[in-house]
């Protein structure tokens, strides 16, 4: 029995947030018990259920800074004690939400494994992320008690020890794609000089060096056009970057 436990959840659509719906999916098919925890929204039903999994939007937050982290640490632990009888596992979704921290002291009183996945590498790793937040040091030593760690690449499993832990506790799975539906096609055997990138517009993403890679390959005759797929706030300055690089008409928003 998993609890899979994250910040944001369906509506909210991103890498993380699809990642935990396919997975508890895929898990529930295969016979096993997985429900999802997550923060709560005022236009969002506390209970539901999304796909054959059930979800809890129990995790509660207020926005001010000093209480922000308290508040969801709290609320996080206090639903993992109470529902400690319906799960084995508790499997937290990006390291630096407050929910890993509670997750390690539940997991540590109440005799459940925890497994924690990194989301972040670089510029934006998690382990940068969770420094910086208030007492946060703190909860990176807590996290070091976790019975797995799940990096999805080389980088992140570097990253992962050089922060303390160690080569038991890390597990090395790469994000993996269902080849049941995506799969090379012959319709679009003609589109091998065509980029396609769907993603959020902001800085992290590194668009920005996408385009200067896009204009060296379309100087060099190898491609020919770049679709971005997504919104953001660097919208306005990867499109004037496209102008200053000579490739804006060969670039396409959607």
């Amino acid at each position: 029995r998993i609890l899979m436990v994250l910040s944001y959840f369906h509506p909210f659509r991103g890498g993380a947030e699809n990642q935990a719906l396919l997975l508890s999916e895929n898990l529930r098919r295969m016979g096993l018990d997985v429900s999802v925890l997550t923060r709560s929204f005022p236009d969002l039903p506390a209970r539901e259920t999304l796909h054959t999994v059930p979800v809890y939007r129990a995790i509660k937050t207020v926005n001010v800074r000093t209480l922000f982290g308290a508040l969801y640490f709290l609320s996080s632990f206090f639903f993992m004690a109470v529902k400690r009888k319906h799960y084995d596992i508790i499997h937290c979704h990006i390291v630096q939400g407050f929910h890993s921290a509670a997750a390690v002291v539940a997991g540590h009183l109440f005799k459940q494994k925890v497994v924690i996945k990194i989301a972040n590498t670089g510029a934006s790793s998690d382990f940068l992320q969770v420094k910086q937040l208030l007492g946060g040091r703190l909860i990176l030593r807590l996290l070091k008690k976790a019975d797995r760690l799940i990096a999805t690449s080389q980088l992140s499993a570097d990253e992962a020890r050089r922060e303390g832990f160690s080569d038991k506790q890390i597990a090395l799975i790469p994000n993996g794609v269902d080849t049941r539906r995506f799969m090379p096609s012959e319709r679009y055997a003609d589109s091998r000089t065509r980029i396609v990138c769907v993603g959020r517009l902001i800085r992290i993403k590194g668009l920005d060096i996408m385009l200067e890679a896009f204009s060296q390959l379309k100087r060099a005759g190898l491609c020919g056009r770049l679709d971005i797929v997504g919104g953001g706030p660097e919208y306005d300055n990867l499109s004037e970057k496209g102008l200053a690089l000579g490739c804006a008409e060969d670039v396409a928003f959607h």
